[in-house]
């Protein structure tokens, strides 16, 4: 055989390991933090989560995130009061990279949820989704993560908020 024909299909088998590889060490791409920083009202008063998601790509090719869909549930009444996507962006080799997010819920609490929720002493949420990534922008790859978070201290302040803008509102009808 030629020497040529031998290099040609050494380095086609070392190329589809090389991807082979690749592919399931971007597996391990995926969301591993968590982190809400703001609670509030928006423009259309709505509750509006804010927050950063930490990737980390221990693989040792550059990660191109696509996207990041997730969806946040109430655990105790296990809604899902908002669903969305990040869109991505590169996660370096062996590093981390954080994905900003702000999502309006698209659920507000009915009385009964809202006092219960004012009661309580931890609230928690949870989200979870899917991280998108491509290998050389070509060989789709998803990792699923989820994550239960805390948000009484938000989500009452919030509550308070909205109940004392009724109030104020009401109190300028009655004069």
């Amino acid at each position: 055989m030629d020497k040529k024909y031998i290099i040609g299909i050494a380095f086609t088998i070392l190329l589809i390991i090389f991807i082979i590889f690749n592919i399931f060490s971007l597996k391990s791409v995926k969301p591993t933090s968590f982190q809400i920083t703001n609670v509030g009202i928006d423009e259309d008063r709505n509750i509006l989560f804010e927050g950063i998601i930490g990737v980390e790509n221990p693989s040792l090719l550059n990660a191109h995130i696509t996207e990041i869909e997730f969806e946040i549930i109430l655990e105790k009444t296990n809604e899902t009061i908002a669903q969305g996507t990040i869109e991505g962006q590169t996660v370096p080799r062996k590093g981390t990279a954080n994905f900003e997010f702000s999502q309006p819920l698209d659920w507000m609490p009915d009385t009964k949820t809202g006092i219960e929720l004012m009661n309580e002493d931890k609230i928690y949420i949870i989200i979870q989704g899917k991280a998108h990534v491509k290998l050389l922008w070509i060989f789709p790859v998803s990792s699923s993560f989820d994550a239960k978070i805390d948000v009484g201290t938000y989500v009452r302040n919030v509550i308070q908020q909205q109940v004392n803008s009724m109030m104020g509102a009401l109190g300028a009808l009655l004069r």
